[in-house]
């Protein structure tokens, strides 16, 4: 087909259909008109054309999308041809700093391109395409807009180096990027380094929009250098656990300079400010940036912590960082997730450290520990009064960085042992002053509440963080101390049901008796724990047979009160069913006469959640396999072959399958009749479950049957 485009008007009316044309069949042709464009020998006076003599933007892009296409042919260019058009190009957006964005951006990847393609190419003994460097520090000697320029150039050599094409040998491209390496990486990521700091030093002004492009540019450098796959491993972006930043040896000089960490952890301790006044909310380089961290590889097979041992530096400022994120964390609220990775790993080391320097994480950890905890407090008034969406609604994210958290806490404990009783007891104190007399929820009541669920998670996370660090007797009678707090709360709370009751604080109310239960109770515990020391002045618990008995008093008050609140009683009954796996539990359990009651009256009488009212959705109802899996459980312990017991315990299940007898011999509902029949196959698959022997499965067949 001839090229039916000669003139630049047509060439230009080419670049409206095939950039901004509405016509599928008009923009169809143009496409196959670039195609024949680019086959064309005129092609390149033909950019050329376009380039210089054409009057819109999209002229200029159709020329630079011709050009990058021809340039990266399979069957290259000549060299002097490849060199004369990236001299062009490079004279082209010298002399036109201010073209359109997204036009100097196709223009700069040709060069890119040519480049990366003609990274070998020797002329005359020297490589021809590597002088790039050279080339662009005449640019930033020039304006800020022909700066910019040359950091963008830079930014996308570094990110082609890096590009796979996987229509080229892999060989190829893994012998171009690690010459690249080698070679030039370094002095790019040393020269963005150095503009860094020269943009720094100068008072900011992100309202200028050169200076908040400049600035975003060079980041977007050095974060591609740092990108970088050093050793063509390709990893997984989403894999943070396992992903590490395999900086090459001969830059460790770059990274050890005091002036390179404090330009670093200087900037993005600035960053919350600066990002304020661009309107950001969730910014990525302040998100990325907590992922690099993240990263950062610590080595137990030397028996030693590397970062800490040789890094002091490297710690003051990652903690001031880390303080500094979670104070502000309303601007980076998915980050912390990263950095309570970092010290959770960092604190988890300690054991292992054998140098006698200090490692500075008993300074540090504790001040990480109470930002944390001070700043999820002071979240809540906010989130309260500006209708923002509440932390704690995110149980899953909260549970995560909380066992993070239980990691670093108990570094140095009795700081963060000590701040928690402080808080724990101003907090109680002021809500029983709201609460005396009630009149009703207030906000001030609902900041309150909200204080004191997040205290009450933060109790048993410490408490939890037992199992994850080295304890002394000691710090057990800390978590005694901390322990009867909680307990204390849960009488008042209790006392006030059902007119005063609180979701949150009895989710993390469940959270701390399941932090207690795996630390406290169990076989492998002594019974003289010096948590118990405290707890029996205060509570007279003295042992855990008697924690059992609170356990068990809260479920059944939870099951009673919370039927209408699903989150509630289903992690009342998770906490039930955990409490009965274990044959040694099992057996102190059934003494216990709340146990008692439960075998006897698991009726909806006592337990509303066992109903079938319209307040609970079928998917509700799922909780009833729980609940009579733990019961059977614990029915089980000393029933042996007693039919007549079993059939008790059956009991309130025989008169509800009579019940739908009635109903089907009469009229009836059949949205009820659904229910009640869902409800008794979600018990008895419970029951089922439970058990384990031929006596027990003959009894419940038995039944079934007679």
């Amino acid at each position: 087909m001839a090229l039916h485009f000669q003139s630049l008007a047509e060439l230009e009316v080419l670049c409206t259909h095939l950039y901004i044309g509405t016509d599928l069949t008009q923009r169809i042709e143009a496409e196959k008109a670039l195609l024949e464009l680019i086959d064309s020998p005129e092609c390149l006076s033909k950019c050329q054309l376009l380039l210089e003599q054409g009057t819109t933007s999209y002229a200029q892009l159709l020329a630079a999308t011709c050009l990058s296409k021809l340039v990266s042919r399979v069957s290259p260019l000549p060299v002097e041809q490849r060199m004369d058009i990236r001299n062009y190009i490079l004279n082209y957006v010298a002399s036109q700093p201010k073209l359109a964005p997204f036009v100097i951006q196709a223009l700069i990847q040709v060069i890119a391109k040519i480049t990366k393609l003609g990274w070998f190419e020797v002329q005359k003994d020297q490589f021809v395409f590597r002088e790039i460097i050279a080339d662009v520090k005449k640019f930033l000697q020039g304006t800020v807009e022909h700066c910019i320029i040359g950091v963008i150039i830079l930014s996308e050599l570094t990110q082609e180096m890096n590009l796979v094409d996987y229509s080229r040998p892999s060989a190829k491209h893994r012998k171009i990027a690690t010459s690249f390496r080698d070679t030039s990486l370094k002095d790019v990521l040393v020269l963005a380094c150095s503009l860094l700091k020269e943009v720094f030093a100068k008072p900011l002004n992100l309202q200028d929009q050169c200076q908040q492009n400049l600035v975003m540019q060079v980041l977007k450098l050095v974060l591609n250098c740092l990108n970088f796959d050093f050793i063509g491993s390709s990893a997984d972006e989403s894999a943070d656990d396992l992903c590490t930043v395999q900086i090459p040896t001969t830059w460790r000089t770059i990274f050890l300079e005091p002036e390179t960490l404090d330009l670093f952890f200087n900037l993005y301790h600035s960053l919350p400010p600066l990002l304020s006044q661009l309107g950001l909310s969730d910014p990525g380089n302040y998100h990325e940036f907590c992922r690099f961290l993240a990263r950062l590889k610590t080595n137990y097979q030397l028996g030693e912590l590397v970062m800490v041992k040789e890094y002091p530096e490297v710690i003051r400022l990652i903690a001031n960082f880390t303080i500094t994120s979670l104070q502000h964390w309303e601007f980076a609220p998915n980050s912390v997730h990263y950095l309570l990775t970092l010290w959770q790993r960092m604190v988890a080391s300690v054991p292992f450290v054998k140098s006698t320097e200090p490692h500075l994480l008993d300074t540090y950890a504790p001040e990480i520990t109470k930002a944390f905890i001070t700043s999820r407090l002071d979240s809540v008034a906010i989130v309260v009064r500006d209708h923002l969406d509440d932390p704690l609604d995110d149980t899953a994210t909260v549970f995560q960085q909380l066992e993070q958290l239980c990691t670093v806490s108990r570094c140095e404990y009795e700081k963060t042992c000590a701040l928690l009783v402080q808080l724990f007891d101003q907090n109680a104190q002021n809500y029983q002053k709201l609460l005396h007399p009630y009149s009703g929820v207030t906000v001030d009541i609902t900041i309150q509440e909200g204080r004191l669920a997040w205290l009450v998670y933060l109790v048993g996370t410490v408490v939890g963080g037992r199992l994850t660090y080295t304890s002394t007797d000691e710090h057990d009678a800390m978590d005694g101390e901390l322990s009867c707090r909680v307990f204390q709360l849960i009488s008042l709370m209790d006392t006030g049901l059902p007119r005063c009751c609180n979701e949150k604080i009895e989710l993390a109310i469940l959270w701390f008796l399941d932090q207690f239960r795996k630390t406290y109770v169990g076989d492998q515990l002594q019974r003289t724990s010096k948590v118990y020391a405290r707890m029996s002045e205060v509570l007279g618990i003295t042992d855990d047979n008697h924690v059992l008995e609170t356990f068990m008093t809260k479920i059944v008050t939870n099951l009673k009160y919370w039927g209408r609140y699903e989150p509630v009683i289903s992690r009342t009954l998770q906490f039930l069913n955990d409490l009965s796996v274990g044959y040694i539990l099992l057996k102190k359990l059934v003494k216990i006469d709340a146990v008692k009651f439960m075998l006897k009256n698991h009726t909806s009488e006592h337990f509303p959640f066992l109903g079938i009212s319209d307040n609970h959705s079928l998917s509700d109802f799922r909780c009833r396999t729980t609940f009579y899996t733990a019961l059977t459980r614990l029915l089980m312990v000393d029933l042996g072959e007693d039919e007549d017991e079993f059939e008790n315990f059956m009991l309130p299940l025989t008169v509800a399958f009579e019940t739908v007898l009635q109903i089907f011999n009469n009229n009836f509902k059949q949205e009820d009749v659904k229910r009640m029949l869902i409800g008794l196959a979600r018990d008895l698959r419970g029951i089922a479950f439970a058990l384990n022997t031929k006596t027990s499965y003959t009894m419940l067949f038995d039944w079934i049957f007679l």
